[in-house]
C-alpha cells in the first residue's frame, strides 16, 4: 500500500468534501476550455488543457472511488 492510498483510507469528511469541491472545479474549468475550443479559440492550448484537466479529473475520480472503497 502506498503512502497516498494509506492517506485515502484514513480521509476525513472535510477532505472528502474538498475532494468533490476540487471535482466541481476541474469539471467547470474543463467545460469552459471543452466551449472555448468548440469556438475554435488557440485550439493546441486548448487540447493540451483539456488533457491536462482530463487527467486531472480522472486522478480526482479514483481517489474518490478509494475513499469509498476505504468507508
Amino acid at each position: 500500500m502506498t503512502d497516498q492510498s494509506m492517506n485515502l483510507s484514513q480521509a476525513s469528511p472535510a477532505h472528502q468534501e474538498m475532494l468533490e469541491s476540487l471535482e466541481q472545479q476541474l469539471v467547470a474549468l474543463y467545460e469552459e476550455k471543452q466551449q472555448a475550443s468548440a469556438d475554435g479559440a488557440e485550439m493546441a492550448t486548448m487540447r493540451e488543457s483539456m488533457a491536462s484537466l482530463e487527467a486531472q479529473l480522472i486522478e480526482l475520480y479514483r481517489e474518490k472511488e478509494e475513499l469509498r472503497s476505504a468507508a
